[in-house]
């Protein structure tokens, strides 16, 4: 049986992650299933349990933010959504403190893009005043419809859950 599209991405984040471990002066203590790693921080001296997913999208897109608790931190390829725990990007090679928001904003936007929507139901999930600002100038019609995309990315998943 193949593997799906997501748990393809997150094999390559995991591939990157062990070609980047020096660099990041991280240690791979043992594998884990589901991209799952324990890490030894070189510079604190501890174990971090962190996973492995293709952006930080994913953890609304798949629905594991109710699960987000169970790891210590989240290593994804690309740093595009506001996370309730430390995020370390491979992409730029950098680490993002819980409720961090990332830089993607374009100055001559007339409408939103995709990463723009995705970053603002982000900041919604977590409560971010910025998010609430940017909510409240919205239409009526909009602003529903913002509020419907972000309470069926923070429902459970129908059936059995992915594990964090």
């Amino acid at each position: 049986m193949g593997l799906d599209a997501f748990s393809q991405a997150c094999e390559q984040v995991a591939a990157q992650l062990r070609l980047q471990l020096d660099a990041m002066d991280l240690q791979l203590v043992r594998s884990l299933p589901h991209y799952k790693y324990v890490l030894r921080d070189g510079r604190e001296g501890k174990e971090l349990l962190a996973r492995c997913l293709p952006d930080t999208w994913s953890l609304y897109a798949q629905r594991l933010f109710p699960a987000a608790s169970e790891v210590d931190v989240l290593i994804v390829q690309s740093h595009n959504a506001v996370a309730p725990l430390p995020v370390l990007s491979l992409e730029d090679g950098r680490y993002y403190h819980a409720g961090s928001v990332p830089p993607i904003g374009r100055p001559d936007r007339v409408r939103r893009n995709e990463r723009e929507k995705r970053l603002l139901i982000s900041m919604l999930a977590l409560g971010l005043e910025a998010g609430e600002q940017a909510l409240a100038a919205m239409s009526p019609r909009s602003r529903k419809r913002y509020q419907a995309w972000l309470g069926a990315c923070l429902k459970p998943r129908p059936g059995r859950a992915r594990s964090m």
